[in-house]
């Protein structure tokens, strides 16, 4: 995109508005959208199971943290944790990947403002995820 600045900036947010909005649907899907949707029920229920035992997980590992809170989830499939008296999110993402192993999204991702917030996906399996948030906690407990 080129041009002026603002005029450029405002035609891409105009222009992701319309993509997302008027994807078309590939054919395979049409085809078998009746199946699919056949089983949405037993899927749910699996994946609703999965949120709440990752994020009940995620609350004990990050209990005796100090300093560290998870936000209140009022649904999703991402916990939201704040951490108080750390300077940059960016800066602790990079830092809990290099020395924990961890991957979390900064906050401003999300446009969280004002303060160092942790975005975490509660989609992963959750051996996988059991083993992940005691890293986080290691982790945040370290810095």
């Amino acid at each position: 995109m080129r041009g002026p600045e603002a005029e450029a900036r405002e035609a891409l947010t105009r222009l992701e508005w319309v993509l997302d909005a008027y994807l078309s649907v590939s054919a395979p899907v049409q085809a078998g959208v009746a199946e699919l949707l056949a089983t949405a029920p037993a899927q749910q229920l699996r994946l609703r199971a999965r949120l709440r035992a990752n994020l009940e997980r995620l609350r004990s590992a990050l209990a005796g943290v100090p300093g560290v809170e998870l936000c209140g989830a009022d649904g999703g499939w991402y916990a939201v944790v704040a951490v108080s008296g750390a300077v940059d999110d960016e800066e602790l993402v990079g830092h809990l990947a290099t020395d924990s192993g961890v991957r979390v999204h900064p906050g401003f991702f999300y446009d969280f403002a004002g303060g160092c917030f942790l975005v975490v996906s509660l989609l992963v399996p959750e051996p996988v995820f059991a083993e992940g948030a005691a890293a986080l906690a290691r982790g945040l407990a370290e810095r």
